[in-house]
């Protein structure tokens, strides 16, 4: 997932180059929905970064819900970027990088997700082999 996270991140960096190449302006509601969907992107990846350092699970949680926002923002900013093509606020060439920023910075949150669930599992098994230990003292391990 640390991968893949990588991955994407190299793709953003080559969207905003294509768009800073290209001169490509977003629109004021474009931008701001960018802005939204990054903060909350930002958020889950300290989160997440807690997560792995402490095996923090009430973070965990966090990271899961926060996951959820995204999806639908992901949606709704697709379906606000379909409205701004049909009254021509936006053109072809800006909202294909707008969609793929989305998309993105989506599967981000994806990745940080399946994170934060690997640490909810892994900590679950800790704790029951720890669990397992304490009802079971002769034995070895």
């Amino acid at each position: 997932d640390i991968e893949r996270i990588g991955d994407h991140a190299e793709n953003i960096i080559d969207l905003a180059e294509r768009k800073n190449f290209g001169r490509i302006t977003f629109s004021g509601q474009a931008q701001k929905e960018l802005e939204v969907m990054w903060e909350k992107i930002s958020i889950m990846l300290e989160r997440t970064s807690r997560v792995f350092k402490e095996e923090d699970t009430s973070s965990a949680e966090e990271i899961l819900e926060l996951e959820e926002e995204v999806n639908s923002l992901q949606k709704k900013f697709k379906e606000n970027h379909i409205h701004r093509l049909n009254e021509k606020t936006c053109d072809i060439k800006t909202g294909i990088i707008f969609v793929e920023l989305i998309d993105n910075l989506e599967k981000v949150g994806d990745h940080l997700a399946n994170i934060a669930e690997g640490i909810k599992g892994n900590m679950h098994w800790r704790r029951r082999r720890a669990e397992a230990a304490v009802s079971s003292p002769g034995s070895a391990g």
